[in-house]
């Protein structure tokens, strides 16, 4: 929480772009550029729809943080604040543990 407005901006920016939010509106590109008949009208339309859906998703999450800021402030947001981080580790070593059970159990029984 005590980073500079520049670097958090840039580490935000990065993260929002190489997660792979485009992928969500996969099924719409290809079905909407199924009708295209050259590559470059469906080159066009596929990154037009990926430049909308960008765009979008930075509108609500500027409109989010603008919102939690002016609402709850910092110091809510620094009591409140979930490491995913670790979450998603938990998760993750999880469920490979489930799997990794339920995979030998079938390995013993057979």
């Amino acid at each position: 929480m005590k980073v500079d407005y520049v670097p958090l901006a840039a580490i935000g920016a990065l993260s929002a772009v190489v997660h792979g939010s485009a992928l969500s509106i996969a099924p719409l590109i290809s079905s909407y550029c199924s009708t295209a008949k050259s590559l470059g009208s469906v080159a066009a339309s596929a990154l037009s729809l990926i430049a909308i859906h960008n765009l979008a998703v930075y509108i609500s999450m500027l409109l989010m943080a603008i919102l939690i800021f002016l609402f709850l402030g910092l110091r809510v947001l620094k009591r409140l604040w979930i490491n995913y981080d670790l979450l998603s580790n938990v998760t993750l070593m999880s469920v490979g543990m489930v799997f990794l059970a339920t995979q030998a159990v079938q390995w013993i029984t057979s």
